[in-house]
């Protein structure tokens, strides 16, 4: 009988111990191990492009303005070379006059 509860114990110590999930410990449920699922596929993104990717620029303004510093505004040094960095249309919209009807 001792050889048999030896044997037992031994068994015993064997067995693994069940795995810790968020049933039956207090861990989180985002740290369980999640079930085997099909790799779904990734969805493709369109590169993304710097400039100006909106309306096209009006071929003819009806006015062109070129800003250029004559001093930097942080020290007040005359700045001698500059380039031009972007180009852009600004549309002023003329105020609206409302219409008075008389019947």
């Amino acid at each position: 009988m001792q050889v048999e509860n030896k044997a037992l114990k031994g068994q015993a110590s064997c067995d693994e111990t069940p795995k810790k999930t968020s049933k039956n410990s207090s861990n989180l449920p985002s740290k369980d191990q999640k079930a085997n699922k099909k790799p779904s596929e990734k969805k493709t993104r369109k590169p993304r492009t710097q400039g100006n990717n909106g309306r096209s620029l009006d071929p003819n303004p009806s006015q062109t303005v070129v800003a250029r510093a004559k001093t930097c505004p942080h020290c007040g040094e005359t700045v001698n070379p500059q380039r031009l960095h972007a180009t852009y249309d600004k549309i002023e919209i003329p105020p609206v006059q409302p219409i008075h009807n008389q019947s």
